[in-house]
């Protein structure tokens, strides 16, 4: 009775796959390569177990195949044994990752799995050749209960630009300069490098190179490895026509950045970005007051006499009162306004305000 075989002692398939998901965890080869044997066993004879489509739901919810699970769980033991000796297909996988919005590669950068990455990203790149269109991480669908706050504002924020970063972006946006080390490691080798592991490639939605997502992070050590070691282009402006510093000074208003002024000197007198710019808008998003004049310091040596104050009532008498003018401004203000309340009600279990940190986690994609 039950989906238990008749045969002998053999268990359950189900009960099998939750033992492979555990040998695969914990990295013990002859016992995965039993527990595949033993689940050919308790099919029907007419019916191969096919290593390719052998699928796990992980988290409950995504459901990838036997070398996807030990590439999400970080085992580059279990992936090169499931890959060589198992003869499983990476690009299937990839098929797998690809209804998901995600790849083997950017899951990789987002954790910092250093070793997997050496074996895989020279396998990745052949694969990507023979695919017309490899998937780039999707922050906006992956919004999870696991999501720290400021990363949630952040996507609503962004909510009409579909944000795709390739995974060396991913990697520089939680912090992982030992991947992004690794990976220049690998370009340098090339002719042309892929845009997968371009520092310098822009995202097309957002207008951002890895410098400034840097910035957008506020991580110091990040932002000067990219500027020293790397020569990241700091110069850049992303869509929304803001350079880096605009882009810090944005983000430090709506999450604390520890590093916000050590990051901010850096990048005026290391990087050299234009504070001449558009000052009167980066007056504006400046908070701090040390930043502020400190900012107000930096434009005086440039011959510009302003002061925040100025700013302020400037903009103010320059700024017409605002209205809701058509039907699409209504239904994108009540879009917003759903769409938070829907997250706040599913987060009030799960997340506390109290215990949100500025760190760079490497939780699961799924």
């Amino acid at each position: 009775m039950g989906c238990c075989n008749s045969k002998g002692n053999a268990e359950c398939p189900e009960i099998l796959k939750d033992h492979i998901k555990e040998v695969i965890k914990s990295g013990i080869q002859k016992q995965l390569a039993y527990y595949i044997a033993q689940l050919k066993e308790s099919r029907n004879s007419t019916k191969q177990l096919d290593i390719n489509h052998l699928t796990f739901l992980h988290d409950g919810l995504s459901e990838v195949n036997l070398l996807g699970y030990a590439l999400i769980c970080g085992r580059k033991d279990m992936f090169q044994y499931i890959h060589k000796s198992l003869k499983a297909d990476p690009e299937t996988m990839e098929a797998y990752f690809s209804k998901l919005g995600q790849s083997g590669l950017s899951i990789i950068c987002e954790n910092n799995f250093i070793d997997l990455f050496n074996y895989y990203a020279p396998m990745y790149m052949i694969i990507r050749k023979s695919e017309p269109k490899m998937i780039s991480r999707r922050f906006r669908e992956t919004i999870e209960l696991t999501d720290k706050i400021d990363k949630i504002l952040e996507m609503i924020e962004d909510c009409n630009n579909e944000v795709t970063y390739t995974p060396i972006q991913v990697a520089c946006y939680f912090g992982h300069i030992s991947m992004i080390k690794c990976a220049t490691n690998i370009v340098a080798k090339m002719e042309q490098p892929p845009k997968e592991l371009d520092i310098h490639f822009i995202d097309e939605s957002t207008g951002e190179n890895c410098a400034l997502i840097a910035c957008k992070t506020g991580n110091y050590s990040m932002i000067k490895y990219l500027h020293t070691i790397c020569n990241a282009d700091f110069s850049q402006r992303n869509k929304r026509n803001e350079n880096a510093i605009q882009i810090l000074a944005a983000a430090a208003k709506s999450k604390h950045l520890s590093e916000f002024y050590q990051c901010l000197v850096y990048l005026i007198e290391k990087a050299t970005v234009d504070i001449s710019y558009n000052y009167q808008e980066t007056l504006l998003l400046l908070d701090y007051d040390k930043a502020i004049n400190y900012f107000v310091s930096e434009l005086s040596k440039l011959g510009i006499n302003v002061t925040k104050e100025q700013v302020d009532i400037e903009v103010q008498m320059k700024k017409p009162l605002r209205k809701v003018s058509s039907r699409e401004d209504t239904t994108q203000d009540v879009i917003f306004a759903k769409f938070f309340d829907d997250l706040k009600k599913d987060d009030e279990s799960s997340i506390s305000l109290e215990e949100e940190r500025n760190d760079f986690s490497c939780n699961s994609y799924f």
